[in-house]
């Protein structure tokens, strides 16, 4: 589903800004996050609109007691 929701989101951007190329996005967040499966979820949905798209993924590593913390 977030999938889905980003690559409208961003095939929606890239219609307004055509000659921007290749399209950046980054996307950050802790460890475990799912940061992972949302860029290939995304990769998926734009490879069938052939737009080129470049991914960073910037993770950070939380303390087991922040990360508990972070998450609940």
């Amino acid at each position: 589903m977030a999938g889905e929701v980003v690559s409208k989101y961003l095939l929606k951007w890239r219609a307004s800004h055509p000659l921007i190329q290749p399209l950046i996005v980054g996307i950050q967040g802790p460890q475990g996050i799912g940061k992972t499966t949302l860029v290939n979820k995304v990769k998926e949905q734009l490879s069938q609109h052939n737009l080129n798209t470049v991914f960073y993924l910037f993770i950070y590593f939380l303390s087991h007691k922040k990360n508990c913390f972070f998450f609940f």
